[in-house]
């Protein structure tokens, strides 16, 4: 699955305008609304601590990607959804 960022620069490595993402799974965290996972700008995602449930990217809401203040937010478009359209019941809910 893969999407495209439209939205301010965030930060020097995270995202940027135009940009197509990789989208590694989507996160059900208990009881909270479910993220997307990302491979974004940083270079330095590695796993700190030797976490063995550590996983690659980084954490995104579906409607409103960006700064965790949320000061700066863009938004998600589908480049590459799987068969079930995980992706666009995310991202466009209905």
């Amino acid at each position: 699955m893969k999407v495209k960022y439209t939205g301010p620069n965030i930060g020097v490595f995270t995202l940027t305008n135009g940009k197509i993402y990789e989208v590694t799974e989507i996160d059900y965290l208990s009881g909270q609304a479910p993220l997307i996972r990302v491979r974004d700008d940083d270079e330095n995602d590695f796993n700190y601590n030797n976490d063995p449930d550590w996983k690659p990217g980084y954490l995104y809401s579906p409607t409103a990607p960006g700064t965790l203040n949320g000061k700066l937010t863009g938004k998600w478009e589908i480049v590459e959804d799987d068969e079930q359209g995980t992706l666009d019941k995310l991202i466009n809910p209905r």
